[in-house]
């Protein structure tokens, strides 16, 4: 019963970065429906659970095994428990619902393509597991996707054909210190953060036909001055959403174009906040790709709704897939209220969202978009 393996996956604690255990399962899962099996190292004690079934152009699944640590005050996190129609536990929606059934899709599959199976670990970190396997060769051969993450869907017709990406960008600027009693004598380096901060607001974005506008959104400022001293040194921390044709990389540039028009004795310098692994891309799949005509034909037959696409406000691992060209289509159970003790996935969404993803194993062709 698939609410069975719903309350056997949330029963194994996996909140990043320990997911060895999970791994250890799904890896037992996937070789009971006949996938061959690599651990592929991510760090010590950490890897990604890869699953192949047949050779040459593939349809990959993906998802990702390792949830957020469960928030304090929540009794047992780890056991499902019912409130009507929703079932209630950590990842039970983010992102082990869609784990479920895709798990339940592949019991007894027979598909005459190539399948593999990506479980990543450190999705809800800075996605470790997604940059190992994009750097490792296991997707070379893969022609289409399909995530089954918690995606912002509100019904199952609904589907997500891309995501914007994401940087970090900060913001260093340079005053000159005096004593705080004649601050005239100086360049106060905050003041001068506030000035930038103002003018950022009335910076024109990109903006992309289906994923709508970038955004830009400051997350932090930190100054400290010396003593009674006006602050020589500040820091601006700026979140950066992407759409195509963005990259981190172009985003920094614009800003450092543009940093020289809103200030005048200040020193200021732009740069990629520190991060271990690469920023997202964005990505957006084209309607008429075969992996999204596979899913929008399964959701109409199951479903009985022609599909309805949608697109992700924010990353998640499927960047990683869907920015090196590979069409990728996201669809998962309906729930909500992640990375709380109150997340719920719908009962009756999770055997749909099978059938679809069994219609997809089954209709899906080894078609190169």
């Amino acid at each position: 019963m698939i609410e069975d393996l719903l309350a056997r996956l949330v029963a194994v604690p996996s909140p990043y970065p320990e997911e060895g255990a999970i791994g250890d399962l799904l890896a037992d899962l996937l070789q009971e429906r006949g996938f061959s099996v690599e651990r592929q190292r991510v760090a010590d004690g950490r890897a990604n659970v890869l699953g192949t079934k047949g050779s040459g152009p593939s349809l990959l699944f993906l998802g990702h095994m390792d949830t957020v640590a469960p928030e304090p005050g929540w009794e047992n996190p780890y056991a499902i428990r019912r409130d009507g129609g929703r079932i209630l536990g950590l990842g039970a929606h983010d992102m082990k619902g869609g784990i479920t059934c895709l798990l339940s899709a592949l019991e007894g599959a027979d598909t005459p393509h190539a399948v593999k199976v990506a479980f990543t670990v450190d999705e809800e970190n800075v996605s470790q597991g997604a940059h190992v396997l994009d750097r490792s060769g296991f997707l070379d051969d893969v022609a289409g996707c399909v995530s089954v993450e918690s995606a912002e869907l509100g019904g199952l017709e609904e589907a997500c054909l891309g995501r914007r990406g994401r940087t970090v960008l900060q913001v260093d600027l340079y005053g000159r210190p005096a004593h705080a009693a004649a601050p005239q004598d100086g360049a106060n380096a905050v003041t001068a953060a506030a000035s930038v901060l103002l003018a950022l607001g009335d910076v024109p974005l990109a903006i992309h036909e289906r994923l709508g506008p970038a955004s830009l959104t400051p997350l932090g400022i930190h100054a400290e001055a010396r003593g009674l001293t006006v602050p020589e040194r500040c820091t601006l921390t700026l979140d950066r959403h992407l759409v195509p044709p963005e990259t981190p990389e172009s985003a920094l540039a614009e800003l450092r174009e543009r940093l020289p028009d809103m200030l005048e004795g200040v020193r200021v310098e732009a740069r990629l906040a520190d991060r271990p692994t690469p920023f997202l891309r964005p990505y957006w799949t084209a309607p008429d790709s075969a992996i999204a005509r596979t899913v929008a034909q399964a959701i109409r037959t199951v479903v009985g709704k022609d599909a309805v696409w949608l697109a992700g406000s924010s990353v998640a691992d499927e960047n990683a897939v869907g920015a090196r060209g590979i069409p990728t289509v996201v669809y998962g159970p309906l729930g909500g209220r992640d990375h709380t003790k109150h997340e719920w996935v719908d009962a009756s969404s999770l055997p749909v969202v099978r059938d679809v993803l069994a219609r997809v194993l089954a209709g899906w062709t080894p078609q190169l978009d």
